[in-house]
């Protein structure tokens, strides 16, 4: 981002997908990096804990095609 260069962020997937009996199987590792970890961290309602949102996830689906 212009003028903004400690927002600058990094995404990935990678992922793997299977077609069998009309439907699409996919597993993916998504994730993110950001240059200034401090804006990659979000606290609860309260502000007693602080979560990281930029780390890796395991997301899975299955769609019907039609």
């Amino acid at each position: 981002m212009r003028n903004f260069s400690f927002l600058n962020t990094l995404d990935y997937k990678l992922g793997v997908s299977h077609t069998r009996w009309g439907f699409d199987f996919e597993a993916d590792i998504v994730g993110g990096s950001m240059r200034n970890s401090y804006y990659g961290k979000t606290a609860n309602t309260e502000g007693t804990s602080v979560k990281r949102i930029d780390r890796p996830a395991l997301m899975a689906s299955v769609a019907k095609r039609f």
